[in-house]
């Protein structure tokens, strides 16, 4: 049963195209650089305004955290017929590890030296993660292997 609002085709990646053409217009200065990687995904269901917030907020996240001169890469994959993955990947700081639940919470700031660069408020994650719910999807962060924090986006495919 689709909630109402959420059932709109969006072509995922038609979507994600245009989100990164904008995060590599905002990154060029500073030698940042957005990268897809993966396959086209099809259709979903859903509402394209608030997935594109969702995914736009940790997109630009990820570009504000990763250290100038890198490559931000978004991770298109459709692992089974149920479920679309996209794994947004920055070479930044990465957070505490007693953070990675937390920074999904309203107004939760890992410290205040990055919010006054960043001039976030901590609503970003929050409005992400309840966006991404309502489509019945899961969103997770984790600090990756070599350096950087991956978060990643599951959502179901209808």
């Amino acid at each position: 049963t689709a909630v109402v609002g959420l059932d709109e085709s969006i072509d995922l990646s038609g979507l994600i195209a245009e989100l990164v053409a904008d995060a590599n217009f905002e990154a060029c200065n500073r030698g940042v650089r957005v990268r897809i990687v993966g396959d086209d995904v099809g259709e979903i269901k859903g509402s394209e305004k608030l997935l594109a917030g969702a995914i736009e907020n940790v997109l630009r996240n990820a570009v504000c955290y990763t250290a100038d001169d890198t490559v931000v890469e978004l991770r298109v994959s459709k692992p089974d017929k149920h479920r679309v993955v996209l794994t947004i990947r920055d070479q930044g700081p990465g957070i505490p590890a007693d953070a990675a639940e937390k920074i999904f919470q309203p107004f939760y700031r890992v410290d205040d030296a990055r919010a006054r660069r960043s001039g976030g408020t901590g609503i970003g994650l929050a409005i992400a993660d309840r966006a991404i719910r309502r489509h019945g999807g899961t969103i997770t962060a984790e600090n990756a292997a070599d350096g950087g924090l991956e978060v990643v986006i599951s959502l179901p495919v209808a």
